[in-house]
This record gives C-alpha cells, sequence and structure tokens, in this order.
C-alpha cells in the first residue's frame, strides 16, 4: 500500500489534513472489509433453523405481551433522539417470509383503542453480535433519516408544484426488544404491514433497475447528497407504488457517509457515494 508524503513545512494547520486522510483511510478499509464478507462464501454462518407460515396465523391462539418499543425523531441537523414506549404485540411464532439478511413475522400490534398488523423482521444469523441492539439502531437510525429527507424533498417548490412527479414516503420503523424471551433477549424492527407488490429499484453498491429506473427516487437520492453537502445519500431503494401509483412507499433504505461509523456495514461511505454517480441514470 502506498503511502502519501507532503511537504508540512507548506501547512499551518495541520488538522485538516488529517482528519481528511484518516477519514478517507477509514472509508476505504470499511469499503474493503464488506465487499470481503459479502464475497467470502468459505466464512461459516449460523442461520436460524425455522418453519415458514405465509398464512396469517389466528390471533387468538397467540399471547399478547407488553414489549418496549423504540422510536427515533430526526432534526433539521439529521440528529435523531430516541423515544421510548410499550405497546401491546402478538408475534407470530413462524416467519412467513425472507430477504437477503432477515426473517418476517406477521404481528398484531394494539396501540390505544385500536388494532393493526405489523411486520416484524430479524436477523437470521445467531453468531456472536450477528442480532445485537446496535445493528437494529443502525437500521433506525437510516430509515428515520431518510424519512426525514424524503418529506423534505417532497416540500420542495420544484417538486410539490408537478402532478407528475411522485411522492416519497418511508414506512415508520420502530425497534422491539422482547425481554421475556427464554435463553436471552429478542431484538426485532416493526412496521406496519402493507399489501403490494414490492420492487428493488436501486441498492447500495451501483445498482439500478432498468426496467424501471423511477427517475423520481434517482432524483431523491441525487438531492441528498446535496442537502448533507456531500455528507450522506440515500440509496438502496425498495418498496412500492400506493396511491394510483401517485407515491413510492418505501422501506429498507441505506445511506451512504463520510462518517463511516454511522449506519452499519451497508454504509460504503466516499466510495459508495461515487459508485451511485458513475451508475445513475
Amino acid at each position: 500500500m502506498a503511502i502519501e508524503q507532503t511537504d508540512v513545512e507548506k501547512f499551518t494547520n495541520l488538522l485538516p489534513f488529517i482528519v481528511e486522510t484518516v477519514s478517507r483511510s477509514i472509508s476505504d478499509t470499511t469499503s474493503a472489509l464488506l465487499k470481503n464478507e459479502l464475497s467470502n462464501p468459505s466464512k461459516t454462518k449460523t442461520l436460524r433453523v425455522v418453519n415458514f407460515d405465509k398464512e396469517e396465523p389466528n390471533w387468538s391462539y397467540i399471547p399478547a405481551k407488553w414489549i418496549q418499543v423504540v422510536k427515533f425523531e430526526c432534526d433539521s441537523q439529521l440528529n435523531c433522539t430516541q423515544i421510548d414506549q410499550q405497546w401491546n404485540i402478538r408475534i407470530a411464532s413462524n416467519p412467513f417470509a425472507e430477504g437477503g439478511m432477515r426473517l418476517a413475522y406477521y404481528g398484531l400490534m394494539r396501540y390505544k383503542d385500536r388494532e393493526e398488523k405489523v411486520v416484524l423482521k430479524e436477523y437470521k444469523q445467531v453468531d456472536k453480535k450477528a442480532n445485537i441492539q446496535e445493528k437494529y439502531f443502525d437500521l433506525l437510525e437510516c430509515q428515520t433519516i431518510a424519512d426525514f429527507l424524503a418529506q423534505e424533498f417532497n416540500r420542495l417548490p420544484s417538486i410539490s408544484n408537478l402532478t407528475i412527479v411522485k411522492k416519497i414516503k418511508f414506512i415508520m420503523l420502530k425497534l422491539v426488544f422482547d425481554r421475556s424471551i427464554e435463553g436471552g433477549p429478542r431484538n426485532s424492527t416493526l412496521e406496519r404491514f402493507t399489501e403490494g407488490s414490492y420492487k428493488k429499484f436501486s441498492n447500495n453498491a451501483g445498482y439500478v433497475n432498468m426496467d424501471d429506473p423511477a427517475y423520481t427516487l434517482q432524483a431523491f437520492s441525487h438531492w441528498t447528497y446535496e442537502r448533507t453537502m456531500g455528507d450522506m445519500i440515500v440509496v438502496d431503494l425498495q418498496g412500492i407504488d400506493i396511491g394510483d401509483n401517485q407515491t413510492y412507499l418505501l422501506t429498507d433504505p441505506c445511506i451512504h457517509s463520510t462518517s463511516v461509523m454511522r449506519f452499519g456495514k451497508t454504509n460504503l461511505g466516499n466510495p459508495g457515494i461515487k459508485r451511485f454517480f458513475q451508475t445513475r441514470v
């Protein structure tokens, strides 16, 4: 690995230079480690042994329990504040679907005087540190900030005055920490159940669905980069069209950021940001 050299006598203040150099090094290292992890099939991972049941359960046979629920609220500086709640929830015993990294379970949530169908998702892996709270907080922060930015994007005059541009919404995400499970606590995300056919529009490695490039979503990703002055970009957009194809309802985004310690392993830092601009349409 080549080592950058510089004439220190030309710098009256080395701090900006040091910060920029170290940050770039960390970002490159983080990206390399993630790519190695994703491309190394020999690395064994212990997955949950489950039986899938696509049918919604008979909720009368599943006991409800009070569970800690956490949500975030985001400010204009994109800093999040944690809010703790207690909700009454029933959770299906078996998952009904799976993604690349997580299992999805039906749930029934009672909040105040109403019940609502929800989906709970937990990581497939059961290895040490595979299902820790920190990973779920990364997901919550990412989706909360993405939704805050989407609301700003929808209010832009150039967007709100055009009927042909779809609105963008992210499903409100919460965390569930169940301490009643034998053998250790159970962590998962919670979002309301939404009917519809999900579509992948982009990912965090430069992929764009060329069958449906979703120009509004491409513009939104680009705008998040400008809005944050190059610090963040929201990518990995997937979800459904709702309201006669007037709104994108999205979930599970990723955020690339120059702050490489935020947003978990899917944050590829500057290389991820660069990749978006290389492949965007």
